[in-house]
């Protein structure tokens, strides 16, 4: 079978479990046969070989059973760079980019060389700082084994040497060691418990629920984060925030009395705090 037609069928195949099935089936093919997606668009009418055509149909099908596609192909990307995920880790969103892209802008203006990121997760957010400003030294914390194994494979593979990981209590971490950081950054769980109820299968499945519940009103790491900071002064503070998030928010900030900004992602919508000490 043709690679054309071996990605029509399969585009045809993800139709019920993607919204863009064509993209995805360009992605589990070049997967599966080791390529780029360069290489299939100048070789449409080149043969697959029924061993080949084996790996494809095994990816498909677990795809089909809203297995997340980046499980699939064993990385994400992220800032430019590529992070090994797999399963019972986050997979990192694309809304995070955003969110990193301002820690990295407003650091380098400022000058700012120590970071902390509280639940590194696979990295992410820790080694795209480390790469993209110059000089820093950033530290990240997470409780998850398999994430920080992740984690320090990542930062291998990107590259970077300016990174140190830990295993530990977020918050714990943040009151024993959060002297030595200018800054804080973070994309913490903020979703409600009857939130996580509503996700689609791939999510609640596959990933972790630890890395997405904060609670019943989702604010419970927001909170414990600010009430571990508010007191240290001179420290400046970068989180992701859910939209629904925001009226909360703006009553923790005015509770504390904090100089704060809500800044907006591309899409128009509430997206990360800011706040300085």
């Amino acid at each position: 079978m043709k690679v054309r037609d071996v990605i029509s069928k399969s585009a045809e195949y993800l139709s019920r479990v993607s919204d863009d099935p064509r993209l995805e089936a360009e992605l589990i093919v070049s997967h599966s046969l080791g390529k780029d997606r360069l290489w299939l668009y100048m070789n449409m009418d080149q043969e697959i070989g029924e061993c080949e055509l084996g790996r494809i149909r095994e990816l498909l099908k677990r795809r089909r059973k809203d297995e997340p596609l980046h499980f699939l192909l064993g990385y994400k990307e992220f800032m430019t760079l590529k992070f090994r995920v797999e399963r019972g880790v986050f997979i990192p969103r694309f809304e995070t980019e955003e969110l990193v892209e301002r820690v990295v802008m407003i650091s380098r203006e400022k000058g700012y060389k120590t970071f902390l990121d509280l639940g590194t997760g696979v990295g992410t957010i820790a080694i795209s700082i480390a790469k993209f400003v110059v000089g820093s030294i950033v530290h990240g914390v997470d409780t998850s084994e398999k994430a920080l194994k992740l984690a320090e494979e990542n930062a291998l593979v990107n590259e970077v040497k300016n990174v140190v990981f830990h295993r530990g209590d977020m918050i714990e971490f943040l009151k024993e060691r959060l002297d030595d950081f200018e800054v804080v950054v973070s994309n913490p769980p903020y979703l409600s418990e009857s939130e996580w109820t509503n996700l689609d299968d791939g999510i609640k499945f596959y990933e972790p629920m630890e890395a997405f519940v904060a609670g019943k009103d989702g604010m419970k790491f927001y909170r414990m984060i600010v009430e571990n900071i508010v007191d240290r002064k001179g420290k400046k503070v970068f989180l992701e925030i859910s939209p629904p998030r925001k009226e909360n928010i703006v009553k923790l900030m005015e509770k504390f009395k904090l100089n704060y900004r809500i800044l907006d992602d591309l899409s128009g919508r509430s997206r990360i705090l800011f706040f300085e000490t």
